[in-house]
């Protein structure tokens, strides 16, 4: 049984790979993190090809580690267009790979993906530049209700899904941007969400996980709370 990953050791390695990039390009200073450059910063290509699916599977993105490139599965262009946001977090997603789990100094061909289980939705697939590691079970849906479902199943498992999914989330919606920005707007208008989610070029789904951490918001019935006891509160009275 591997030891579940914090929260605070994710936001280190955010912030180291967001040290590292600034160090060498200046400072972001636009709540859209430049995802595509930090990948390139990296060393990593993105690359768009196809990559086949199985029956029931829809995989967003994979990552080719003797190349060190990012494939974002040409399948879903349109979907991509569909809901802003879901490349970007696919590209966090596949780069948090490599900055959580895979040792940057070994031999790149030595490095593999042994350290997953095949309860953990790892799969390999074809692709253009051949077998690549794709992780079946990323969530970017953007129906808000769903997604904390799926969170809530995710909150002890699988292990490597919900790290790299919690290094997406906290490198595409920057702590000290959003601790700004959120004292601006109303947390329980959902246009206020939207329109925030579009400023970090998120889905709303990512948006609201990270505020969920934050404990800013709490979400019942599709309804927006400040807090779990407001929310608890209003039901009691009937509201």
């Amino acid at each position: 049984m591997k030891n579940i990953i914090k929260n605070q050791e994710i936001e280190i390695i955010v912030d180291n790979r967001i040290r590292e990039y600034e160090s060498r390009n200046g400072a972001i200073t636009d709540p859209c993190t430049p995802i595509e450059n930090i990948i390139e910063d990296c060393g990593f290509k993105i690359l768009y090809d196809k990559i086949e699916e199985g029956s029931g599977e829809k995989i967003f993105g994979g990552l080719d580690l003797k190349s060190k490139t990012i494939i974002i599965n040409e399948i879903h262009i349109q979907l991509f267009k569909e809901k802003p946001g879901l490349e970007r977090f696919t590209l966090a997603h596949e780069l948090g790979h490599w900055d959580v789990f895979l040792n940057k100094d070994s031999n790149q061909n030595s490095v593999s993906f042994d350290f997953y289980t095949d309860t953990e939705g790892v799969v390999f697939r074809k692709s253009g530049i051949g077998s690549i590691a794709v992780l079946t079970d990323l969530w970017c849906d953007d129906d808000v209700y769903d997604v904390f479902k799926t969170h809530a199943k995710k909150k002890d498992h699988p292990y490597v899904a919900s790290a790299v999914d919690r290094y997406a989330n906290f490198l595409l919606i920057p702590e000290k941007f959003l601790s700004d920005l959120v004292l601006r707007i109303d947390l329980t208008d959902w246009k206020a969400l939207y329109s925030l989610a579009k400023t970090f070029q998120v889905t709303i789904s990512a948006l609201c996980v990270r505020l969920q951490r934050m404990k800013l918001i709490y979400i019942k019935n599709k309804k927006l709370y400040r807090t779990k006891d407001e929310a608890v509160g209003q039901a009691s009275f009937g509201f």
